[in-house]
């Protein structure tokens, strides 16, 4: 992950809508890449939960006087910190794929939750910490799936 900065709130849930946004556009091309129809299920719903986010961050957003700024860090790596581990060996296209998702679901959620830690606004808190929950519900969903396989 590059090295992010941000100075306040509305910079951090302008970044996070960006990231709902992508996650959204990804999921829903997997939906329809997948012939199989449970995976298709679990991207739609996937896709559809990102949007939620956005809609949720986006409201926030919208809400937030200006001005409101928090101090200035970095958020250099916060991904990095706990990688979803998989054991190595040989993986169909599809385990490859929901790999690969279940590792941004686990990056949202240490960013979330790390960036609930530098808003002082305690519904602020909340929110990125419910977000951060329902990433790694998100991440919790697509290691079952992968089970499957």
């Amino acid at each position: 992950m590059k090295d992010l900065v941000f100075n306040s709130i509305e910079e951090i849930l302008a970044f996070a809508i960006k990231e709902e946004v992508e996650a959204n556009i990804y999921y829903e091309n997997q939906a329809k890449k997948t012939t199989d129809l449970e995976l298709k299920m679990v991207w739609e719903q996937l896709a559809h939960d990102e949007l939620r986010h956005k809609a949720v961050l986006t409201l926030l957003l919208e809400k937030i006087e200006s001005g409101g700024s928090i101090e200035t860090y970095s958020a250099k790596d916060i991904a990095d910190y706990i990688p979803v581990k998989f054991s190595q060996g040989t993986y169909s296209d599809t385990e490859k794929i929901i790999m690969n998702a279940a590792q941004k679901e686990n990056e949202a959620f240490y960013l979330y939750s790390y960036l609930s830690g530098k808003v002082t606004e305690v519904l602020h808190q909340r929110i990125l910490l419910s977000l951060a929950e329902e990433e790694l519900k998100h991440k919790e969903n697509l290691l079952k799936e992968l089970d499957l396989y």
